[in-house]
């Protein structure tokens, strides 16, 4: 059973039942600020697909943070890849866009998304998905890590320079 893993902002998803009455939400809804990260373009949202036993997640953490002009926390959700066709979403696999082309072969979109899919995958990452957060500290350790293993190309990494000076003293 592979993984698959959303960036998210962690405090949307693990305060969103926190402001709302639950007499109000009906059993196949959702709270709006998850569905908020949840951000498409054309009806697409990118995942990235993490190896069962996670052997590859630092790299794919990594990965995603040097693509990112500052070097900050990174909070992502890991959920079951058997909950897409259970909710009807159909994956197509894409090349990611990272500065590491080992991880940009472990992307996928999830394709022809609506509304109501879009709820319904927010209600299965809610009840299911593993939500975790790497702090800076951690992020600079594995991108310094990936990026001295040839993995992670830093002339590709969006990461601005003075955010490059910190992996190395972080």
């Amino acid at each position: 059973m592979a993984l698959l893993l959303r960036i998210i902002r962690q405090a949307r998803w693990l305060s969103a039942w926190e402001t709302l009455d639950t007499e109000d939400i009906a059993d196949n809804d959702v709270p709006a600020d998850p569905v908020a990260d949840l951000d498409t373009k054309q009806n697409k949202l990118s995942v990235y697909v993490v190896a069962d036993d996670r052997s590859d997640l630092g790299r794919i953490v990594a990965a995603l943070a040097a693509n990112r002009p500052q070097l900050q926390k990174l909070d992502y959700a890991l959920f079951d890849e058997r909950t897409i066709p259970t909710i009807s979403i159909k994956a197509q696999k894409t090349k990611g866009q990272t500065p590491d082309d080992g991880v940009n072969d472990k992307h996928l979109d999830l394709v022809a998304l609506t509304g109501l899919k879009l709820v319904a995958l927010a209600r299965a990452i809610l009840d299911q998905a593993q939500i975790e957060r790497k702090p800076p500290k951690d992020v600079a350790a594995l991108i310094r890590t990936e990026a001295k293993s040839g993995a992670l190309d830093m002339d590709r990494c969006k990461l601005e320079p003075q955010e490059r000076r910190k992996i190395e003293t972080l």
